[in-house]
């Protein structure tokens, strides 16, 4: 075989395949079975699908079939990949052997081996090969590798025997004749157990690249910067090379004394570089000199600042060095002045070098002039803005002169720093004012946090990265509530919503009193721009400053209101509520440390959070439009300790709730906490807004549910209507009232709303008069069921839990959180206490929603007598007018007051409509509830000036009956214990019967001489055994107040035993006949109007009134009833019943 043979690749591989027959076989048959196999499974699986839609399931054989194809399919291309694996390894083989063979058929002086070596190698002397780039950065990296300190990589000589070595001697023949009696040194790069090789030892310019480097960039060092690692290639290192390695690299090359040009040129090039910035100075060049002035200022002063940094570089270290030896066998090392290098940062960017003749001077790091123009802004504002900074750089500036001689720092370069710090010395005598920074600036930027720093203390950083709201937002329609930020927060006649970014806002909410309120500023400017600023006061002053373009201005047409409650900061408080109603904008509050958007509907909701907040933020869309500053100062902490009862009546119709702390009765109210930080200038306060303004001690049982929940504020109010206008005018179907004994979802909702509301109002009353305890008790229903109670219960214990969370109040020593007693015990108590009443007495506590009667003997608080009524004052004057509207207009027409002219006209249009619903039920008997109340003076003083004129009225009527049936039963109860003769001579001679509850006041109605005679009927229901005479009927002057106030004044709770049912019949129809009887003799006139034909002209009831009355007890009063409470329900009945009379004459005509 002839060194001249030539094998193609085509007989290598036909060669390989005729060896590994079997192998090539394999790859045949598995590629054919993969295909063929792969086509299989889809066509079992269309026979599934057609059986299935055909209705009929596929067999389990078929199913098998499909997975077994699925799996040969895998398996054979698994074998395939296998086999071809091998075979491609196989045919690798085949041809790397034959390259060997060839090789070694080569001869040391052919032209093939010469072509060999010039591939291998690239020759110096192409310049289109090896670019002096190339060139240069490799022999930056040759001779400084070695004086680097921290670098695992070194540089290695190998010198290759061409005795030893046939491919050296290959090499050696392809050499220029005059060369090949030099040795061949490979320079080579080691790290750790890596060798990779650089290039050939040259003895013209010292370095030879090797064609391919192999991973040699991932083993160079990051200090070599000059090094394109994507590119895989060398740059120049003239721009990056310090004035250390500069110097060093130059004086090695002199000591190599290399001929090439290449290497000359280099040599030159090193030495104009470290020339060329000193010439500059030297001819004080602007550009240069400012270039010098920032370092300088930024070396001496900006150290300190956030991103500024000084890279010590002390890396450079002596050392022989390999490549130099191959040419001297002198050592050149390190210069003393340049062993020690500062590098400055700014945020990791270099932009200055430290220089012994300079001061400093460029680093050449990609994009330094970016850099540099940065550091100066930095520096600009500083200088601005700081006095204290100038007075330190001027120090600064001045100790560096007087260290550096004039040999040690070019004279121009001392003369124009000399200028800088006289500048600085003038600045720091400046009296420190408001410092103005004018956004944007980077968010990263040191000199802005410094000047925060400085002025305001810590804090701050953060929200200077973005002070400002994306959006300026002019609002329209609305006005601030604060009246510092309605006086400043207004352009042309239009309201400016602060524009604090979220992250502002957010440092706001912490330090709340920087924030000056009075200080906001806006000026239009010619191009329609708005800037806009604030100013932070701390220990100086920041004044933020920002011009919107005019995209960046927002009308915004549709804000919602806003509101917060309690409006106080308080350390001991820990729940508010931000209310917001409405708006096209999100409304954005800081719970737990984050903001939370307040879900946007058309009616009242609210975010609870614990934290009071100071700062709210609006956004739209995504983007900040500005922030509501809501800064007061800060409540005083009351300090107490005292323990604290809170006593809750809860009623039909109204709740009475009594705070004693340390023993003494304390109002349960506060002054009003609601604050409206954005309203609409043209809407007057609404219910939600007016409920929470009118803390009392005694409010409504009524809830507006706006949410699916039961927390306050969130889910719901407390409604307080401020007239009775607003009443008739509020949405019915979310109103709701009566719930105290109501089990449905929505009762329950509106119990445990108003519960925790009562609760936390009444626990910020404690805390802000000082308690340090706090407990609740409860006055419940006698007869209240179990499941009732433990309602009830449940709902107390959730408020309670609320309160004691927002408050810190833990319960009273020694007490339970909350308990609870019959309501006859808080009764009972309040007799024997603020009632006066001691020995045996009678007590009427007359509800909207029933009345409750007792009898106490001795001094006792618990009854001996009691009987529960379930008919309230709100039912029975609802049937009033029911099913006669007509009624109104007869009892109101004609009145010229005012408020009950407005009174009529609501009431009027409310029973005209003709529903029986829950909800229009309740708000009717709420109307009446606000007749009674809010108009008791006007109302009295018409009914009274009515009857004296001869036209009694049904509502004046119907209170007479309501409250004879009430006195009534409680002369039965008096009558049973009278018949006891066990206790009855515990029954005093003189009966006093006590009146409370909100029911009470209809007695107010009744005329005064009437008033007077109501003592008969307890008398009549005695059997006149006690004597009209000896019974004192007394309305309690507290009223509603009487049970949380009796309950309140409890030592202990303890439930009393059940008293009996009063169920002798006693002819029940006869005492009806005689209450009648009585009813006429006191009110003829008003009997006359309610039961016409019930008495003839002599006020002897006829024959058809006695068969009416009697047919009705019949009814309303069977075997196992109740007397008293059948009583009133007969009553009612009888208002119901028409009486077919003989003669329609009225008594005394």
């Amino acid at each position: 075989m002839t060194a001249n043979r030539r094998i193609s690749a085509a007989s290598i591989i036909g060669n390989t395949v005729v060896r590994e027959k079997w192998l090539s076989i394999g790859i045949i048959l598995t590629v054919t079975g993969a295909v063929v196999i792969s086509l299989l499974p889809p066509l079992v699986l269309g026979k599934i699908i057609d059986r299935i839609a055909g209705g009929n399931f596929p067999g389990f054989s078929m199913a098998a079939e499909y997975f077994l194809l699925i799996f040969l399919s895998g398996a054979l291309e698994s074998l395939r990949e296998s086999f071809l694996t091998v075979f491609g390894q196989k045919m690798t083989h085949a041809f790397r052997s034959e390259l060997s063979k060839k090789l070694v058929r080569l001869s040391a002086d052919t032209s093939e081996m010469a072509a060999l070596a010039k591939r291998m190698v690239i020759r110096q002397e192409t310049d289109e090969i090896t670019p002096d780039a190339a060139y240069q950065g490799a022999m930056a990296l040759a001779l400084l590798l070695d004086s680097w300190q921290g670098t695992a990589v070194r540089l290695a000589v190998r010198t290759i025997d061409t005795q030893k070595s046939r491919f050296a001697s290959w090499v050696m023949a392809a050499r220029p004749m005059e060369q090949r009696n030099q040795p061949i040194r490979l320079l080579m790069l080691v790290k750790d157990q890596q060798e990779a090789l650089l290039g050939l030892v040259d003895a013209e310019n010292g370095l030879t690249l090797a064609a391919q480097m192999g991973d040699i960039w991932d083993m160079l060092p990051e200090r070599a910067t000059w090094v394109n690692r994507e590119d895989k290639c060398f740059r120049s290192p003239l721009p990056l090379l310090n004035e250390a390695d500069c110097d060093l690299l130059l004086r090695r090359l002199h000591r190599m004394n290399l001929p090439g040009d290449r290497a000359k040129s280099f040599r030159a090039a090193l030495n104009q570089r470290l020339t060329q910035e000193r010439e500059m100075l030297s001819h004080s060049e602007e550009e240069t000199l400012a270039r010098l002035a920032i370092r300088a200022q930024a070396a001496l002063g900006m150290m300190k600042v956030p991103g500024f940094a000084v890279l010590e570089e002390n890396s450079l270290m002596d050392t022989e060095n390999s490549l130099m030896q191959c040419f001297t066998a002198e050592t050149v090392g390190v210069s003393e002045a340049l062993k020690r290098q500062q590098v400055l940062l700014w945020h990791g960017k270099a932009f200055g070098r430290s220089s012994k003749v300079l001061g400093w001077t460029d680093t050449n790091w990609p994009d330094e002039a970016e850099t540099l123009n940065g550091v100066e802004q930095e520096i600009a504002l500083m200088a601005d803005g700081s006095v204290w900074w100038n007075k330190k750089l001027a120090d600064a500036l001045n100790a560096y002169l007087r260290e550096r001689s004039d040999k040690a720092l070019l004279p121009a370069a001392r003369e124009y720093l000399t200028l800088v710090k006289g500048q600085a010395e003038q600045n720091a005598r400046q009296v420190q004012g408001t410092v103005t920074l004018q956004f944007p600036w980077r968010a990263d930027s040191g000199a802005v946090q410094s000047l925060l720093q400085e002025a305001l203390g810590d804090g701050w950083q953060e929200a200077a990265k973005q002070p400002f709201s994306q959006r300026l937002t002019c609002l329209t329609g609305v006005q601030l509530g604060d009246q510092a930020l309605r006086t400043c927060c207004i352009l042309e006649n239009a309201t400016m919503l602060p524009p604090l970014s979220m992250e502002m806002a957010k440092t706001i909410a912490e330090n709340p009193t920087a924030l000056a309120l009075d200080a906001f500023r806006y000026q239009v400017e010619e191009d329609g721009s708005v800037t806009a600023s604030y100013l932070l006061r701390a220990r100086g002053e920041v004044r933020f400053v920002r011009t919107y373009a005019p995209d960046e201005q927002l009308y915004l047409e549709n804000p919602p209101m806003v509101a917060v409650y309690p409006c106080a900061p308080m350390a001991f408080w820990h729940q508010y509520q931000v209310l917001v109603k409405g708006g096209d904008a999100k409304v954005c509050a800081l719970s737990d440390g984050q903001w939370q958007g307040v879900e946007n509907r058309e009616n009242w909701t609210a975010l609870l959070t614990a934290q009071y907040p100071s700062c709210l933020t609006l956004e739209k869309d995504g983007e900040s439009l500005g922030a509501l500053p809501n800064i007061l100062d800060k409540e005083p902490d009351a300090g107490g300790n005292q323990p604290a009862i809170a006593s809750i009546d809860l009623g039909t119709a109204v709740t009475a709730v009594t705070l004693t702390i340390g023993g003494r009765e304390i109002p349960a109210t506060h002054r009003p906490l609601l604050r409206m930080l954005l309203t609409l200038s043209d809407t007057p306060m609404d219910d939600m807004m007016t409920s929470l303004t009118m803390a009392a001690n005694l409010i409504p049982t009524a809830v507006v549910l706006t949410g699916a929940g039961d927390v306050p504020g969130r889910d719901g109010y407390v409604y307080r209507p401020a007239d009775m206008a607003a009443l008739a005018a509020k949405e019915e179907n979310r109103l709701l009232t009566g719930f105290k004994w109501r089990s449905d979802a929505a009762g329950v909702r509106a119990r445990t709303l108003l519960i925790q509301q009562l609760m936390l109002d009444t626990a910020l009353s404690a805390v802000l008069q000082g308690a340090g305890s706090l407990s609740w008790r409860i006055a419940m229903e006698d007869d209240m069921g179990d499941g009732g109670r433990r309602a009830v219960l449940d709902a107390a214990e959730s408020g309670a839990a609320a309160a004691t969370i927002a408050s810190g109040l833990a319960p009273v020593p020694g007490t339970e959180r909350v308990s609870w007693t019959p309501e006859t015990a808080a009764l009972g108590a309040y007799l024997r206490g603020e009632g006066g009443i001691h020995g045996g007495c009678a007590a009427l506590d007359i509800g909207a929603g029933s009345i409750r009667a007792a009898i106490y003997l001795q001094n006792r608080t618990t009854p001996e007598r009691s009987a529960n009524i379930p008919y309230g004052t709100q039912m029975t004057l609802y049937e009033t007018y029911a099913n006669h509207p007509e009624r109104i207009e007869y009892d109101f027409g004609g009145c010229s007051m005012g408020s009950l002219s407005l009174a009529k006209d609501a009431l009027t249009a409310a029973f005209s409509v003709a529903s029986d619903t829950q909800a229009h039920v309740g708000k009717t008997c709420m109307m009446l509830d606000l007749l009674l109340t809010e108009n008791a003076a006007p109302l009295a003083m018409h009914l009274n000036a009515r009857a004296n004129a001869g036209q009694v009225t049904f509502l004046q009527s119907v209170a007479a009956e309501y409250l004879a049936g009430a006195l009534f039963a409680a002369g039965l109860l008096t009558a049973d214990v009278q018949a006891d003769s066990m206790q009855n001579h515990y029954l005093p001679a003189s009966l006093p019967v006590a009146l409370t509850g909100g029911g009470a006041l209809l007695v107010n109605l009744l005329p005064s001489g009437m008033v007077g005679k109501l003592n008969q009927f307890v008398s009549v229901a005695t059997g006149r055994t006690y004597a009209a005479g000896n019974i004192q009927v007394q309305l309690m002057r507290e009223g509603k107040w009487a049970l949380s106030r009796g309950l309140s004044a409890l030592k202990t709770l303890e439930i009393p035993p059940e008293t009996p049912d009063l169920t002798r019949h006693q002819s029940f129809s006869e005492q009806m006949l005689h209450l009648m009887q009585t009813l006429c003799t006191v009110c003829p006139a008003h009997m006359w109007l309610l039961h016409p034909g019930l008495f003839d002209s002599m006020g002897r009831m006829t024959p058809a009134g006695i068969d009416t009355v009697r047919r009705v007890s019949a009814r309303t009063f069977g075997e196992d009833d109740d007397m008293p409470a059948s009583v009133m329900q007969f009553l009612s009945e009888l208002r119901r019943s028409p009486i077919v009379a003989d003669q329609l004459t009225p008594p005394g005509n």
